[in-house]
Protein backbone atom coordinates (compact mmCIF):
# COMPACT_ATOMS: atom_id res chain seq x y z
CA UNK A 1 0.00 0.00 0.00
CA UNK A 2 3.16 2.46 1.04
CA UNK A 3 5.15 1.54 -2.39
CA UNK A 4 1.41 2.09 -4.18
CA UNK A 5 1.14 5.85 -2.51
CA UNK A 6 4.86 6.32 -3.36
CA UNK A 7 4.34 5.65 -6.63
CA UNK A 8 0.96 7.95 -7.00
CA UNK A 9 2.93 10.90 -5.13
CA UNK A 10 5.89 10.37 -7.65
CA UNK A 11 3.72 10.60 -10.80
CA UNK A 12 2.00 13.47 -9.21
CA UNK A 13 5.11 15.45 -8.42
CA UNK A 14 6.37 14.73 -11.41
CA UNK A 15 3.19 16.08 -13.29
CA UNK A 16 3.36 19.26 -10.58
CA UNK A 17 7.17 19.95 -12.02
CA UNK A 18 6.33 19.80 -15.90
CA UNK A 19 3.58 21.51 -15.59
CA UNK A 20 4.78 24.61 -13.09
CA UNK A 21 8.36 24.38 -15.32
CA UNK A 22 6.59 24.94 -18.70
CA UNK A 23 4.60 27.67 -16.90
CA UNK A 24 7.30 29.56 -15.73
CA UNK A 25 10.05 28.65 -18.74
CA UNK A 26 9.18 31.93 -20.48
CA UNK A 27 9.55 33.96 -17.22
CA UNK A 28 13.10 31.94 -16.73
CA UNK A 29 13.92 33.20 -20.72
CA UNK A 30 13.28 36.64 -19.82
CA UNK A 31 15.40 36.85 -16.34
CA UNK A 32 17.98 35.16 -18.12
CA UNK A 33 18.05 38.04 -20.89
CA UNK A 34 17.67 40.84 -18.51
CA UNK A 35 21.09 40.24 -17.31
CA UNK A 36 22.56 39.82 -20.74
CA UNK A 37 20.70 42.89 -22.16
CA UNK A 38 20.90 46.22 -20.86
CA UNK A 39 17.95 48.60 -21.50
CA UNK A 40 16.52 49.67 -24.66
CA UNK A 41 17.29 53.83 -24.19
CA UNK A 42 13.57 54.56 -24.85
CA UNK A 43 10.68 55.79 -23.40
CA UNK A 44 7.46 53.72 -23.81
CA UNK A 45 3.80 54.70 -23.23
CA UNK A 46 0.85 51.96 -22.74
CA UNK A 47 -2.36 52.62 -23.26
CA UNK A 48 -5.97 50.43 -22.85
CA UNK A 49 -5.98 47.74 -24.94
CA UNK A 50 -8.21 47.96 -27.86
CA UNK A 51 -11.36 45.39 -27.69
CA UNK A 52 -12.07 43.33 -30.51
CA UNK A 53 -14.64 40.91 -28.78
CA UNK A 54 -17.77 40.22 -30.42
CA UNK A 55 -20.43 38.02 -28.84
CA UNK A 56 -20.92 34.75 -29.95
CA UNK A 57 -22.43 31.30 -27.50
CA UNK A 58 -22.48 28.17 -28.21
CA UNK A 59 -23.47 25.39 -26.25
CA UNK A 60 -23.80 21.65 -25.71
CA UNK A 61 -26.13 20.08 -23.13
CA UNK A 62 -27.49 16.87 -22.85
CA UNK A 63 -30.55 16.21 -21.23
CA UNK A 64 -31.28 13.24 -19.38
CA UNK A 65 -34.38 13.90 -16.76
CA UNK A 66 -34.09 10.00 -15.29
CA UNK A 67 -34.30 9.46 -11.53
CA UNK A 68 -30.99 8.37 -10.21
CA UNK A 69 -28.73 10.06 -12.68
CA UNK A 70 -27.44 13.31 -13.14
CA UNK A 71 -27.63 15.49 -16.57
CA UNK A 72 -25.21 18.19 -17.88
CA UNK A 73 -23.42 19.72 -21.32
CA UNK A 74 -20.80 21.89 -22.20
CA UNK A 75 -20.83 26.05 -23.59
CA UNK A 76 -18.30 28.62 -24.62
CA UNK A 77 -18.90 32.09 -25.12
CA UNK A 78 -16.66 34.79 -26.96
CA UNK A 79 -17.79 37.87 -24.79
CA UNK A 80 -17.80 41.58 -25.82
CA UNK A 81 -18.18 42.85 -22.13
CA UNK A 82 -15.10 44.95 -21.50
CA UNK A 83 -15.80 44.89 -17.80
CA UNK A 84 -14.40 41.78 -16.66
CA UNK A 85 -14.16 41.13 -14.05
CA UNK A 86 -17.06 42.98 -12.77
CA UNK A 87 -15.72 44.40 -9.52
CA UNK A 88 -12.21 45.29 -10.78
CA UNK A 89 -10.86 47.68 -13.36
CA UNK A 90 -11.87 47.02 -16.84
CA UNK A 91 -10.34 44.12 -18.85
CA UNK A 92 -8.64 46.61 -21.31
CA UNK A 93 -6.98 48.59 -18.62
CA UNK A 94 -6.10 45.66 -16.47
CA UNK A 95 -3.81 44.07 -18.98
CA UNK A 96 -2.01 47.70 -19.85
CA UNK A 97 -1.21 48.45 -16.49
CA UNK A 98 0.34 45.11 -15.90
CA UNK A 99 2.02 45.04 -19.08
CA UNK A 100 3.45 48.28 -18.13
CA UNK A 101 4.59 47.16 -14.43
CA UNK A 102 6.01 43.95 -15.80
CA UNK A 103 8.03 46.06 -18.54
CA UNK A 104 9.69 48.05 -15.83
CA UNK A 105 10.39 45.12 -13.89
CA UNK A 106 12.27 43.23 -16.16
CA UNK A 107 14.04 46.35 -17.92
CA UNK A 108 13.21 46.13 -21.41
CA UNK A 109 13.00 49.95 -21.88
CA UNK A 110 14.80 52.85 -19.69
CA UNK A 111 10.88 54.26 -18.80
CA UNK A 112 7.52 52.38 -19.77
CA UNK A 113 4.09 54.17 -18.58
CA UNK A 114 0.55 52.88 -18.30
CA UNK A 115 -1.27 56.20 -20.09
CA UNK A 116 -4.73 56.93 -19.15
CA UNK A 117 -7.56 57.29 -21.90
CA UNK A 118 -7.80 60.82 -20.35
CA UNK A 119 -4.10 61.85 -20.59
CA UNK A 120 -2.82 63.94 -23.52
CA UNK A 121 0.79 63.29 -23.40
CA UNK A 122 2.57 65.90 -25.24
CA UNK A 123 4.51 64.53 -28.82
CA UNK A 124 7.93 64.03 -28.14
CA UNK A 125 7.08 62.26 -24.51
CA UNK A 126 7.64 59.47 -25.52
CA UNK A 127 9.20 57.53 -28.53
CA UNK A 128 7.43 54.55 -28.85
CA UNK A 129 3.60 53.07 -27.85
CA UNK A 130 2.90 49.79 -27.10
CA UNK A 131 -0.39 48.87 -28.86
CA UNK A 132 -2.71 45.53 -27.74
CA UNK A 133 -5.54 44.11 -28.92
CA UNK A 134 -7.35 41.56 -27.05
CA UNK A 135 -9.39 39.65 -30.12
CA UNK A 136 -10.90 37.38 -28.12
CA UNK A 137 -11.86 36.41 -24.48
CA UNK A 138 -13.27 33.13 -24.29
CA UNK A 139 -14.92 30.97 -21.66
CA UNK A 140 -15.56 27.67 -21.55
CA UNK A 141 -17.52 25.72 -18.89
CA UNK A 142 -19.87 22.42 -18.00
CA UNK A 143 -22.91 22.61 -16.44
CA UNK A 144 -24.37 19.89 -14.31
CA UNK A 145 -27.92 19.20 -13.08
CA UNK A 146 -28.88 16.00 -10.96
CA UNK A 147 -32.06 14.01 -10.41
CA UNK A 148 -33.84 13.41 -7.38
CA UNK A 149 -31.83 10.28 -6.24
CA UNK A 150 -29.53 9.46 -3.34
CA UNK A 151 -26.90 9.34 -5.62
CA UNK A 152 -27.61 12.82 -7.22
CA UNK A 153 -28.20 14.36 -3.37
CA UNK A 154 -24.68 12.96 -2.61
CA UNK A 155 -23.01 14.42 -5.82
CA UNK A 156 -24.56 17.68 -4.52
CA UNK A 157 -23.52 17.78 -1.41
CA UNK A 158 -20.57 16.61 -1.51
CA UNK A 159 -19.69 20.29 -2.88
CA UNK A 160 -18.76 18.97 -6.49
CA UNK A 161 -19.45 22.29 -8.63
CA UNK A 162 -22.89 22.24 -11.30
CA UNK A 163 -21.51 25.31 -12.69
CA UNK A 164 -17.53 25.50 -13.30
CA UNK A 165 -15.24 27.68 -16.08
CA UNK A 166 -12.25 28.68 -17.05
CA UNK A 167 -11.06 32.02 -19.78
CA UNK A 168 -9.23 31.55 -22.74
CA UNK A 169 -7.67 34.86 -23.82
CA UNK A 170 -5.88 36.03 -27.11
CA UNK A 171 -4.12 39.11 -27.49
CA UNK A 172 -1.92 40.89 -29.73
CA UNK A 173 1.32 43.57 -29.33
CA UNK A 174 2.36 46.02 -31.48
CA UNK A 175 5.11 48.03 -31.10
CA UNK A 176 4.59 51.90 -33.13
CA UNK A 177 6.90 55.26 -33.53
CA UNK A 178 5.02 57.36 -30.90
CA UNK A 179 6.37 60.15 -33.38
CA UNK A 180 5.07 59.16 -37.08
CA UNK A 181 2.64 55.81 -35.79
CA UNK A 182 5.05 53.50 -37.83
CA UNK A 183 4.96 49.95 -36.53
CA UNK A 184 8.34 48.55 -35.46
CA UNK A 185 8.81 45.46 -35.99
CA UNK A 186 6.17 42.47 -36.24
CA UNK A 187 3.04 41.97 -34.17
CA UNK A 188 3.28 39.29 -31.55
CA UNK A 189 0.03 36.67 -30.46
CA UNK A 190 0.13 35.25 -26.89
CA UNK A 191 -2.74 33.11 -25.15
CA UNK A 192 -3.55 33.56 -21.91
CA UNK A 193 -5.52 30.39 -20.00
CA UNK A 194 -7.26 30.32 -16.55
CA UNK A 195 -7.85 27.45 -13.87
CA UNK A 196 -11.45 26.53 -13.92
CA UNK A 197 -13.03 28.27 -11.48
CA UNK A 198 -16.93 28.19 -10.14
CA UNK A 199 -19.25 30.23 -11.81
CA UNK A 200 -19.33 32.87 -8.51
CA UNK A 201 -15.24 33.28 -8.67
CA UNK A 202 -14.80 36.62 -10.75
CA UNK A 203 -17.72 38.29 -8.50
CA UNK A 204 -15.15 37.96 -5.78
CA UNK A 205 -12.69 41.34 -6.12
CA UNK A 206 -10.15 39.22 -4.33
CA UNK A 207 -10.33 35.49 -6.41
CA UNK A 208 -9.05 38.17 -9.93
CA UNK A 209 -5.42 37.67 -7.91
CA UNK A 210 -5.40 34.13 -10.35
CA UNK A 211 -6.27 36.28 -13.13
CA UNK A 212 -3.25 38.60 -12.39
CA UNK A 213 -1.26 35.99 -11.45
CA UNK A 214 -2.10 34.43 -15.00
CA UNK A 215 -0.58 37.59 -17.04
CA UNK A 216 2.49 37.93 -16.11
CA UNK A 217 3.75 34.70 -17.80
CA UNK A 218 1.84 35.45 -20.63
CA UNK A 219 3.47 38.99 -20.90
CA UNK A 220 6.94 37.32 -20.47
CA UNK A 221 5.65 34.85 -23.53
CA UNK A 222 5.54 38.35 -25.44
CA UNK A 223 8.59 40.08 -24.10
CA UNK A 224 10.09 36.60 -24.94
CA UNK A 225 9.05 37.00 -28.37
CA UNK A 226 9.74 39.82 -29.18
CA UNK A 227 12.95 40.57 -27.56
CA UNK A 228 15.24 38.91 -30.12
CA UNK A 229 13.63 41.37 -32.77
CA UNK A 230 14.40 44.46 -31.25
CA UNK A 231 17.84 46.04 -31.79
CA UNK A 232 20.34 46.75 -28.86
CA UNK A 233 20.76 48.82 -26.34
CA UNK A 234 23.36 50.92 -28.74
CA UNK A 235 21.95 50.30 -32.26
CA UNK A 236 22.09 53.11 -34.34
CA UNK A 237 18.29 52.72 -35.28
CA UNK A 238 17.10 54.08 -31.74
CA UNK A 239 19.50 56.94 -33.13
CA UNK A 240 17.73 57.12 -35.97
CA UNK A 241 14.33 57.14 -34.39
CA UNK A 242 14.87 59.93 -32.12
CA UNK A 243 16.34 62.53 -34.94
CA UNK A 244 13.02 61.13 -36.68
CA UNK A 245 11.11 62.44 -33.70
CA UNK A 246 12.69 65.41 -33.62
CA UNK A 247 12.35 66.74 -37.27
CA UNK A 248 8.49 65.72 -36.80
CA UNK A 249 8.62 67.90 -33.68
CA UNK A 250 9.99 70.32 -35.08
CA UNK A 251 7.84 70.52 -38.52
CA UNK A 252 4.30 69.89 -36.17
CA UNK A 253 5.84 73.32 -33.97
CA UNK A 254 6.62 75.30 -37.21
CA UNK A 255 2.48 74.06 -38.55
CA UNK A 256 1.02 74.70 -35.34
CA UNK A 257 2.95 78.10 -35.21
CA UNK A 258 1.97 78.75 -38.79
CA UNK A 259 -1.26 78.48 -37.81
CA UNK A 260 -1.03 80.50 -34.86
CA UNK A 261 0.70 83.34 -36.83
CA UNK A 262 -1.92 83.66 -39.35
CA UNK A 263 -4.50 84.38 -36.84
CA UNK A 264 -2.61 87.34 -35.83
CA UNK A 265 -2.01 90.96 -37.19
CA UNK A 266 1.95 91.02 -38.81
CA UNK A 267 4.07 93.88 -39.04
CA UNK A 268 6.80 93.28 -41.48
CA UNK A 269 10.33 95.29 -42.19
CA UNK A 270 10.60 95.24 -45.70
CA UNK A 271 14.25 97.10 -45.33
CA UNK A 272 16.78 97.44 -44.23
CA UNK A 273 16.85 93.59 -43.39
CA UNK A 274 17.62 92.37 -40.22
CA UNK A 275 21.77 92.54 -39.28
CA UNK A 276 21.70 94.98 -42.17
CA UNK A 277 25.19 97.32 -41.62
CA UNK A 278 24.25 100.98 -42.59
CA UNK A 279 25.81 104.27 -42.38
CA UNK A 280 24.25 107.75 -41.59
CA UNK A 281 22.57 109.17 -38.24
CA UNK A 282 19.15 108.18 -39.83
CA UNK A 283 17.50 104.57 -41.48
CA UNK A 284 14.58 104.90 -44.14
CA UNK A 285 12.48 101.86 -42.93
CA UNK A 286 10.24 100.63 -45.36
CA UNK A 287 7.48 98.42 -43.61
CA UNK A 288 3.76 97.08 -44.13
CA UNK A 289 1.43 95.57 -41.85
CA UNK A 290 -1.49 92.58 -42.71
CA UNK A 291 -4.23 91.77 -40.34
CA UNK A 292 -6.86 89.30 -40.50
CA UNK A 293 -9.21 92.23 -38.59
CA UNK A 294 -9.56 95.54 -37.65
CA UNK A 295 -6.41 97.25 -36.48
CA UNK A 296 -6.13 98.74 -32.85
CA UNK A 297 -2.81 99.85 -32.78
CA UNK A 298 0.88 100.16 -34.50
CA UNK A 299 3.55 101.18 -32.44
CA UNK A 300 7.71 100.87 -33.34
CA UNK A 301 10.51 101.60 -31.30
CA UNK A 302 14.43 102.00 -31.69
CA UNK A 303 16.32 101.85 -28.97
CA UNK A 304 13.48 101.95 -26.70
CA UNK A 305 12.50 105.37 -27.88
CA UNK A 306 8.80 105.19 -29.70
CA UNK A 307 9.44 106.36 -33.49
CA UNK A 308 6.67 107.95 -35.41
CA UNK A 309 5.44 106.16 -38.36
CA UNK A 310 3.17 108.73 -39.42
CA UNK A 311 -0.17 106.82 -38.44
CA UNK A 312 -2.95 108.20 -35.88
CA UNK A 313 -4.02 105.52 -33.50
CA UNK A 314 -7.11 107.29 -33.66
CA UNK A 315 -7.65 107.13 -37.59
CA UNK A 316 -6.70 103.10 -37.75
CA UNK A 317 -10.62 102.72 -37.39
CA UNK A 318 -10.68 104.52 -41.03
CA UNK A 319 -8.00 103.02 -42.82
CA UNK A 320 -8.49 99.56 -41.14
CA UNK A 321 -11.30 97.36 -42.50
CA UNK A 322 -11.47 93.57 -41.83
CA UNK A 323 -8.83 91.94 -43.40
CA UNK A 324 -6.73 94.93 -43.07
CA UNK A 325 -3.65 95.77 -45.19
CA UNK A 326 -0.96 98.90 -44.91
CA UNK A 327 0.97 99.11 -48.33
CA UNK A 328 4.33 99.42 -47.82
CA UNK A 329 5.77 103.20 -46.17
CA UNK A 330 8.49 104.61 -45.49
CA UNK A 331 9.79 106.50 -41.74
CA UNK A 332 13.33 108.33 -40.70
CA UNK A 333 14.54 105.62 -37.86
CA UNK A 334 17.30 107.86 -35.57
CA UNK A 335 20.54 105.61 -35.24
CA UNK A 336 22.79 105.80 -32.59
CA UNK A 337 26.41 104.30 -33.31
CA UNK A 338 26.97 100.23 -33.32
CA UNK A 339 23.96 97.94 -32.90
CA UNK A 340 20.16 99.62 -33.25
CA UNK A 341 17.42 97.58 -31.91
CA UNK A 342 14.59 98.20 -34.22
CA UNK A 343 11.02 96.82 -32.53
CA UNK A 344 7.18 96.78 -33.68
CA UNK A 345 4.04 95.92 -32.25
CA UNK A 346 0.90 95.45 -33.87
CA UNK A 347 -2.54 94.94 -32.21
CA UNK A 348 -5.87 94.48 -33.39
CA UNK A 349 -9.11 95.07 -32.27
CA UNK A 350 -9.91 91.29 -31.31
CA UNK A 351 -6.96 91.34 -28.97
CA UNK A 352 -4.66 89.40 -30.99
CA UNK A 353 -1.14 90.73 -31.35
CA UNK A 354 2.32 90.13 -32.46
CA UNK A 355 5.84 91.40 -32.60
CA UNK A 356 8.51 91.33 -34.80
CA UNK A 357 12.48 93.09 -34.55
CA UNK A 358 15.34 93.44 -36.35
CA UNK A 359 18.70 94.62 -35.24
CA UNK A 360 20.78 97.33 -37.86
CA UNK A 361 24.33 98.10 -37.21
CA UNK A 362 25.17 101.95 -38.22
CA UNK A 363 28.96 102.35 -38.83
CA UNK A 364 30.44 105.88 -38.74
CA UNK A 365 31.57 107.33 -42.16
CA UNK A 366 34.48 106.21 -44.15
CA UNK A 367 37.08 107.64 -43.03
CA UNK A 368 40.29 109.39 -44.87
CA UNK A 369 41.82 108.47 -46.26
CA UNK A 370 40.53 104.89 -46.87
CA UNK A 371 43.78 102.56 -47.14
CA UNK A 372 45.77 102.43 -43.52
CA UNK A 373 48.12 100.04 -42.39
CA UNK A 374 48.87 99.91 -38.88
CA UNK A 375 52.49 98.26 -37.68
CA UNK A 376 52.00 97.29 -33.52
CA UNK A 377 55.41 96.51 -31.94
CA UNK A 378 54.79 95.14 -28.05
CA UNK A 379 58.41 93.92 -27.20
CA UNK A 380 60.91 93.11 -23.75
CA UNK A 381 57.79 92.53 -21.43
CA UNK A 382 54.14 90.48 -21.61
CA UNK A 383 52.40 93.75 -20.57
CA UNK A 384 53.40 95.12 -24.05
CA UNK A 385 53.08 92.68 -26.05
CA UNK A 386 49.39 92.04 -24.43
CA UNK A 387 48.65 95.61 -25.33
CA UNK A 388 49.06 95.00 -29.09
CA UNK A 389 47.47 92.36 -29.42
CA UNK A 390 44.67 94.37 -27.53
CA UNK A 391 44.96 97.16 -30.25
CA UNK A 392 45.26 95.34 -33.24
CA UNK A 393 41.12 94.39 -33.29
CA UNK A 394 40.23 97.58 -32.12
CA UNK A 395 41.75 99.13 -35.32
CA UNK A 396 41.04 96.38 -37.83
CA UNK A 397 37.51 96.82 -36.39
CA UNK A 398 35.16 98.93 -38.91
CA UNK A 399 33.22 100.11 -36.27
CA UNK A 400 36.08 102.46 -34.63
CA UNK A 401 39.81 102.31 -36.68
CA UNK A 402 38.48 101.00 -39.64
CA UNK A 403 42.05 99.63 -41.10
CA UNK A 404 41.76 96.45 -43.10
CA UNK A 405 41.96 93.17 -41.34
CA UNK A 406 45.12 92.58 -43.23
CA UNK A 407 47.12 95.71 -43.22
CA UNK A 408 47.18 95.16 -38.88
CA UNK A 409 50.78 93.73 -38.76
CA UNK A 410 51.43 92.52 -34.84
CA UNK A 411 55.31 92.19 -33.80
CA UNK A 412 56.53 90.62 -30.63
CA UNK A 413 60.17 89.97 -30.62
CA UNK A 414 63.34 90.85 -32.44
CA UNK A 415 66.95 89.88 -32.14
CA UNK A 416 68.54 92.63 -33.97
CA UNK A 417 68.93 96.29 -35.93
CA UNK A 418 68.59 93.92 -39.07
CA UNK A 419 65.56 92.54 -38.32
CA UNK A 420 64.14 96.15 -37.30
CA UNK A 421 65.36 97.77 -39.95
CA UNK A 422 63.92 94.63 -42.30
CA UNK A 423 60.43 94.79 -40.56
CA UNK A 424 60.27 98.73 -41.40
CA UNK A 425 61.21 97.93 -44.30
CA UNK A 426 58.45 95.55 -45.29
CA UNK A 427 56.18 97.72 -43.29
CA UNK A 428 57.05 100.67 -45.31
CA UNK A 429 56.83 99.33 -48.82
CA UNK A 430 52.80 98.74 -48.28
CA UNK A 431 51.18 102.46 -47.94
CA UNK A 432 51.66 104.31 -51.13
CA UNK A 433 51.22 108.69 -50.92
CA UNK A 434 48.08 109.50 -49.26
CA UNK A 435 47.49 106.36 -47.45
CA UNK A 436 47.50 106.53 -43.53
CA UNK A 437 50.17 104.93 -41.58
CA UNK A 438 50.25 104.57 -37.90
CA UNK A 439 53.48 102.88 -36.11
CA UNK A 440 53.30 101.62 -32.27
CA UNK A 441 56.17 100.75 -30.90
CA UNK A 442 56.00 99.42 -26.70
CA UNK A 443 59.37 98.96 -25.44
CA UNK A 444 62.17 99.15 -22.78
CA UNK A 445 64.84 101.90 -24.03
CA UNK A 446 68.21 103.18 -22.34
CA UNK A 447 68.06 106.90 -21.58
CA UNK A 448 71.65 107.85 -22.12
CA UNK A 449 72.19 106.03 -24.98
CA UNK A 450 68.92 106.43 -26.56
CA UNK A 451 68.58 102.65 -27.65
CA UNK A 452 65.44 100.81 -27.18
CA UNK A 453 63.79 97.44 -28.70
CA UNK A 454 66.38 95.74 -26.19
CA UNK A 455 69.49 97.72 -27.11
CA UNK A 456 68.97 96.54 -30.71
CA UNK A 457 68.55 100.56 -32.33
CA UNK A 458 68.23 103.98 -30.79
CA UNK A 459 65.02 105.89 -31.16
CA UNK A 460 66.43 108.13 -33.77
CA UNK A 461 68.08 105.52 -36.40
CA UNK A 462 64.14 103.92 -35.75
CA UNK A 463 62.74 106.99 -36.77
CA UNK A 464 65.13 107.40 -40.23
CA UNK A 465 64.42 103.32 -41.24
CA UNK A 466 60.98 104.39 -40.79
CA UNK A 467 61.14 107.70 -42.55
CA UNK A 468 63.16 105.61 -45.63
CA UNK A 469 61.19 102.97 -45.85
CA UNK A 470 57.92 104.92 -45.98
CA UNK A 471 55.99 106.62 -48.94
CA UNK A 472 53.54 107.97 -47.40
CA UNK A 473 53.88 110.87 -45.82
CA UNK A 474 50.69 110.74 -43.79
CA UNK A 475 52.51 109.22 -40.55
CA UNK A 476 51.22 108.71 -36.91
CA UNK A 477 54.12 107.52 -34.60
CA UNK A 478 53.50 106.76 -30.98
CA UNK A 479 56.70 105.65 -28.97
CA UNK A 480 55.05 104.14 -25.79
CA UNK A 481 58.81 103.61 -24.39
CA UNK A 482 59.67 102.65 -20.90
CA UNK A 483 62.71 104.41 -19.84
CA UNK A 484 64.89 103.25 -17.73
CA UNK A 485 66.15 106.58 -15.79
CA UNK A 486 64.54 110.05 -16.00
CA UNK A 487 65.37 112.89 -17.97
CA UNK A 488 64.39 115.73 -20.01
CA UNK A 489 61.28 114.93 -22.16
CA UNK A 490 62.18 118.57 -24.01
CA UNK A 491 65.32 117.06 -24.78
CA UNK A 492 64.44 113.92 -26.68
CA UNK A 493 61.96 115.67 -28.23
CA UNK A 494 64.05 118.21 -30.09
CA UNK A 495 66.52 115.37 -30.80
CA UNK A 496 63.81 113.46 -32.69
CA UNK A 497 62.08 116.26 -33.83
CA UNK A 498 64.85 117.28 -36.44
CA UNK A 499 64.62 113.39 -38.03
CA UNK A 500 60.49 113.67 -38.72
CA UNK A 501 59.06 114.40 -42.42
CA UNK A 502 56.49 117.13 -43.00
CA UNK A 503 53.07 115.40 -42.25
CA UNK A 504 54.52 113.13 -39.72
CA UNK A 505 52.96 113.12 -35.97
CA UNK A 506 55.18 111.81 -32.70
CA UNK A 507 53.77 111.33 -29.74
CA UNK A 508 55.44 109.90 -26.47
CA UNK A 509 52.73 109.22 -24.14
CA UNK A 510 54.86 107.40 -21.61
CA UNK A 511 55.71 109.94 -18.75
CA UNK A 512 59.63 109.29 -16.02
CA UNK A 513 59.19 106.25 -14.12
CA UNK A 514 57.74 103.45 -16.19
CA UNK A 515 54.68 102.90 -17.55
CA UNK A 516 51.54 101.83 -15.51
CA UNK A 517 50.29 98.30 -16.06
CA UNK A 518 46.20 97.80 -16.30
CA UNK A 519 44.94 95.22 -14.24
CA UNK A 520 44.53 93.00 -17.50
CA UNK A 521 48.66 93.00 -17.66
CA UNK A 522 48.44 95.66 -21.19
CA UNK A 523 50.61 98.47 -20.80
CA UNK A 524 48.02 101.48 -19.63
CA UNK A 525 48.90 103.28 -22.70
CA UNK A 526 47.44 100.52 -25.04
CA UNK A 527 44.28 100.41 -23.04
CA UNK A 528 43.29 104.41 -22.74
CA UNK A 529 44.23 104.63 -26.60
CA UNK A 530 41.56 101.56 -27.06
CA UNK A 531 39.09 103.53 -24.62
CA UNK A 532 39.86 106.49 -26.45
CA UNK A 533 38.51 105.61 -29.83
CA UNK A 534 35.75 103.54 -28.25
CA UNK A 535 34.31 106.60 -26.66
CA UNK A 536 34.39 104.36 -23.39
CA UNK A 537 33.49 107.18 -20.28
CA UNK A 538 32.50 109.82 -22.37
CA UNK A 539 29.46 111.22 -24.53
CA UNK A 540 31.79 113.24 -26.63
CA UNK A 541 32.56 112.06 -30.21
CA UNK A 542 35.12 109.13 -30.67
CA UNK A 543 38.38 109.79 -31.15
CA UNK A 544 39.82 108.24 -34.23
CA UNK A 545 43.33 107.67 -35.40
CA UNK A 546 43.14 110.23 -38.50
CA UNK A 547 42.78 112.87 -35.65
CA UNK A 548 46.83 112.41 -35.24
CA UNK A 549 47.04 113.30 -38.60
CA UNK A 550 44.79 115.95 -39.23
CA UNK A 551 45.63 118.20 -35.75
CA UNK A 552 48.93 116.86 -35.18
CA UNK A 553 51.83 118.56 -37.45
CA UNK A 554 55.51 118.66 -37.46
CA UNK A 555 55.53 121.66 -35.40
CA UNK A 556 56.65 121.54 -31.63
CA UNK A 557 54.68 122.12 -28.89
CA UNK A 558 55.04 119.71 -25.97
CA UNK A 559 52.32 119.71 -23.21
CA UNK A 560 53.70 118.93 -19.29
CA UNK A 561 50.23 119.67 -17.31
CA UNK A 562 50.46 116.31 -15.70
CA UNK A 563 52.45 113.23 -15.77
CA UNK A 564 49.79 111.47 -17.26
CA UNK A 565 49.44 113.72 -19.71
CA UNK A 566 51.25 112.78 -23.35
CA UNK A 567 53.67 114.57 -24.76
CA UNK A 568 53.10 115.41 -28.70
CA UNK A 569 55.52 116.60 -31.05
CA UNK A 570 53.70 118.55 -33.19
CA UNK A 571 50.65 120.87 -33.08
CA UNK A 572 46.99 120.35 -31.40
CA UNK A 573 43.82 121.35 -30.95
CA UNK A 574 42.46 120.19 -27.45
CA UNK A 575 39.31 119.76 -28.37
CA UNK A 576 40.00 117.47 -31.16
CA UNK A 577 42.98 115.47 -29.32
CA UNK A 578 42.76 112.94 -26.36
CA UNK A 579 44.22 115.56 -24.00
CA UNK A 580 41.35 116.03 -22.45
CA UNK A 581 40.35 112.06 -22.07
CA UNK A 582 43.20 111.28 -20.38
Amino acid sequence: MIQRLSLFSAIILMAFVALTGCASSDKFKVMEQRAENPARPLRVMVRDFADKRTREEKSYINFAKVPLNFYGGYFYYDLHDAKFPTQSAPFPTLVAKHVAERLNEVGVFDKVEYVAPDANPQLGDYDLELKGTINRLRTRGRINYYGLSIFGDFIHYTAVPKFVRRWEIDWEYQLVDAYTGEPVGEPKQVKMITRRTSLSTYANRGETKDLEKKMVPAIDEYITKAWSDLPGAQASEWVALKERGAQVIASRQAESQAIADSRKPRFRFLSPGDGEVVRGATAPLRWDVTAPGKLKNVVLVANNEPVSLGINPLDLAVVSSAPTTIQPREAAVPLKLGANKLEALVEDHTGESSRASITVTRLPQPLTPARRYALLIGADSPAAAAGVASLAPVLADPMYGQFPADSVTTVTSLDDAAAVRQMLTNFGSKPVSGDLALIYVACKGDWESGKILGGAITLGDFLKAAAESTATENVVVVADIDWNAAAGTTDVLAKTGAQLRQGWAFMTPQSTGGPAIEANGTRAFSAQFIDVMKGVGSDATRVTVERFLNDLTVGYEPKTSGKSVPDFFGRYNRSNTMVERQ
